[in-house]
């Protein structure tokens, strides 16, 4: 059964909360910043540290175990109607409540489970909730929005005791960001013809020779894999919490000796998926999606079960993250590789596969864009003229990822390629932003310079195209048209759009339905 928390606590914890919130700010209308920040921070503390206090001296496995089966039965096995409204909150709040558990060191199991159950789970969750929103309205005015924002305390007695604008101010279209991600796995599914990111990732992964597990930790990444999969699969239904899966250290001994490979080696590989009081030692951020520390990271949760140690987890979880994590460490080795898994050589070839995976991103796009009439190619620093001639790229420019013509629009086409995350927290959206526009050399000041290049030597790029593409490119062209594409959508497209960002395959697909450049803006007439 789908937990739903009892509205009467609700209107307790609110009552809790309204009291607190008056006793140290004054009703009224904010407009500060740092005065709004300062009200969501004493919010999310407050509902922060009722949680710490309530699961004092809980049971953490019967405890885990619920939120696990919690997490499995929304998955796997609920109905539509039975589903929780907003699943995305419902899942998070899962999470970040294992995460607390965690790193308040709840590790050794007490016999004293909270005396009225009904009330803990009522009320950590309720806390749990609130503090997830406080914190992402927080984060979101500090790091995303910063103006034209405000917040409302009201009086004693009025309807509502709190508002803001700060998750809907400027963002009517993220609100959206969700449908837009499952439109992209469905366009993806439509063009790539199952040549996608993840089985170039596995292709790599697979290869002992390009990434090399096995030299330090025994095992190759397929073996780990596998063995993962292994206890995925061998999971019996979860019909209650009692039936969640425990892997005790007897079961990690067992895969040493079928391996024959030491204990210490098996501990690191698993550890890199574990999270245990000794791996949480920062605080959980909520806004921080790339922290390691974290349930979603390390779906194995270490605890100590009757004097061993037992690590429980939701098959769904851990065959999420088995899927997810491949990705992860290849397309931010830096700062997304577990520190077990943190050795020289491993590190090393992640980062050559980095390289790998961008280039192939880039060969994808030259394909794709074949097959609607944009005919393009990779330049290097040097771009071919003809069979005798060539020109130089300015060094500190560098060459774009794309350039092509269409014939149907009879312009040039200027694309740079970024294979980045799909992220939607707020740290995730502060660092899209950097790297798009606030950061010394952005994205968008960097394909700048890349076109004013091309608009200087615009006679020897229709060359260059003409020799590298075989087609003509007519003397009358004079229009460059340009964008961003990724692979994953990404949200700068709600907060610049004087440069298109669309994934590849929303080009592609809106490219087929207009027949024409599908963009108002990225677009440029050549100075005479």
């Amino acid at each position: 059964m789908v937990f739903k928390p009892n509205p009467t606590y609700r209107i307790q914890i609110r009552k809790g909360t309204e009291t607190e919130l008056r006793n140290n700010f004054r009703p009224g209308t904010y407009f500060e910043l740092e005065e709004i920040a300062d009200i969501l921070k004493f919010l999310y503390e407050f509902h922060y540290d009722r949680i710490c206090e309530i699961i004092k001296g809980v049971n953490s496995k019967y405890v885990i175990s619920f939120l696990l089966y919690q997490y499995e039965i929304v998955d796997n096995n609920s109905t539509q109607n039975d589903l929780p409204q907003d699943l995305v909150l419902f899942k998070e709040t899962i999470l970040f409540l294992i995460d607390l558990i965690v790193e308040n060191k709840q590790y050794e199991v007490s016999d004293i489970i909270y005396f009225h159950e009904i009330e803990f789970f009522n009320k950590i969750w309720i806390h749990a909730e609130n503090a997830i929103e406080y914190s992402n309205a927080r984060n979101f005015s500090q790091k995303i929005v910063k103006e034209d924002i405000q917040l409302t305390i009201f009086p004693e007695d009025s309807p509502n005791f709190l508002t803001h604008n700060l998750l809907t101010k400027n963002f009517d279209g993220l609100l959206e960001f969700d449908k837009i991600r499952k439109k992209n796995i469905e366009l993806r599914d439509k063009y790539l013809n199952g040549k996608d990111l993840q089985k170039k990732i596995l292709e790599i992964l697979y290869d002992e020779k390009r990434i090399d597990f096995k030299i330090e930790f025994g095992l190759s990444y397929i073996q780990f894999e596998n063995i993962i999969l292994t206890w995925v699969q061998n999971s019996k239904k979860i019909e209650n919490p009692q039936n969640i899966p425990c892997l005790f250290d007897s079961h990690i001994s067992s895969v040493s000796k079928a391996a024959n490979i030491t204990n210490d080696k098996i501990d690191a590989l698993i550890n890199g998926i574990t999270l245990s009081w000794d791996t949480s030692n920062r605080k959980r951020e909520i806004w921080n999606y790339v922290q390691q520390e974290r349930s979603r990271k390390r779906p194995l949760i270490k605890i100590n079960y009757n004097g061993n140690n037992c690590r429980l987890f939701s098959p769904v979880m851990l065959g999420n993250r088995i899927c997810d994590i491949g990705e992860d460490i290849i397309l931010s080795p830096q700062d997304r590789l577990p520190k077990e898994w943190d050795k020289g050589l491993i590190k090393k070839q992640l980062s050559q596969a980095n390289t790998e995976i961008g280039k192939w991103f880039e060969h994808l796009t030259i394909d794709l864009l074949k097959t609607v009439d944009i005919f393009g190619f990779k330049p290097g620093n040097k771009i071919g003229l003809s069979t005798d001639e060539t020109i130089q790229i300015n060094s500190k420019i560098g060459p774009p990822d794309f350039i092509g013509f269409s014939p149907k629009d009879n312009a040039i086409i200027i694309i740079e390629c970024k294979l980045l995350d799909c992220v939607f927290e707020s740290k995730g959206i502060q660092g899209e932003l950097i790297k798009f526009l606030y950061s010394k050399k952005n994205y968008t000041q960097k394909l700048h310079e890349k076109i004013n290049w091309i608009q200087e030597n615009y006679i020897s790029v229709k060359k260059a195209i003409n020799y590298s593409c075989r087609i003509s490119v007519p003397e009358e062209c004079q229009d460059i048209y340009f964008c961003f594409v990724t692979y994953y959508p990404t949200t700068i497209r709600y907060f610049y759009n004087k440069i298109p960002s669309p994934t590849l395959f929303e080009l592609v697909d809106l490219y087929l339905e207009k027949e024409k450049w599908p963009f108002i803006f990225g677009k440029m007439k050549v100075k005479n």
